[in-house]
């Protein structure tokens, strides 16, 4: 009987882990961006095109999906509260010469910004030269 009920909660759970990792990412389940350059998510490159960014299902990772070129990458990403709501959704990216990395996703209505952890590749270029940000609004 014991064993019933702990299969019972663990059941229920893993069935409410969903709705946790999505009211993360507040009412949004995700935005979906036509991007005009290729960008990298860790060690993915994200071919130009229709790119969708969502709430994995699991707290504190996001998906972000190139359905056309059938690539998809995995992050972790950060909630930092930015203070005032942000005017438009819009995804930000750091550029270093002609490559371009993902950095953060502004929710419009919300004052968290969802930030992505710095790439090897990244952090490398960075030290070797000064980045710009570009800002693609949605």
């Amino acid at each position: 009987m014991r064993s019933a009920r702990v299969s019972l909660s663990l059941v229920l759970s893993l069935l409410t882990l969903p709705l946790l990792a999505a009211s993360r990412f507040g009412h949004y389940t995700g935005v979906m961006a036509e991007v005009p350059f290729e960008f990298e998510v860790g060690n993915k490159i994200i071919p130009a095109g229709q790119c969708f960014v969502q709430s994995n299902g699991i707290g504190g990772a996001l998906l972000i999906r190139n359905p056309d070129a059938r690539v998809d990458a995995m992050s972790a990403v950060y909630a930092n509260e930015a203070g005032r709501p942000s005017e438009q959704t819009a995804l930000l990216f750091h550029k270093y010469g002609n490559r371009f990395f993902l950095s953060a996703i502004h929710l419009k209505g919300l004052g968290t910004v969802y930030e992505l952890p710095e790439s090897k590749g990244e952090a490398e270029l960075k030290t070797r030269s000064t980045g710009e940000r570009v800002l693609l609004s949605l």
